[in-house]
């Protein structure tokens, strides 16, 4: 088993076990590992955009641990659509839109 599978597998472990979590907090803490083990195993397999929408979601969680402001959540939005828009007017593809909005 190489690397980049190991990083995905645990991170898919890590989301089982966040999901059954009672409390929100450790609900959020392991929705952070998860999201953290992810972005290695994008990293690993050299898929940029979805490094990137690792990095968007890892915002998101962690601001929500902390804050319930619209104004943060719109802008993480924002953030997420322009990326998407940038990476699609320089490449032209559609499939990294798809990868933006997993983050939202």
């Amino acid at each position: 088993m190489d690397l980049a599978q190991m990083a995905g597998w645990l991170a898919a472990a890590a989301a089982i076990i966040a999901m059954l979590q009672k409390s929100d907090l450790r609900l959020k803490q392991g929705l952070i590992i998860h999201t953290v083990l992810y972005g290695v195993h994008f990293a690993l397999l050299g898929l940029p955009t979805a490094v990137v929408s690792c990095v968007i979601a890892l915002a998101r969680i962690t601001l929500s641990i902390y804050t319930r402001s619209l104004l943060c959540a719109a802008a993480l939005i924002i953030i997420s659509i322009a990326m998407a828009h940038r990476r699609n007017s320089s490449i032209g593809s559609e499939r990294s839109i798809d990868a933006v909005f997993v983050s939202i």
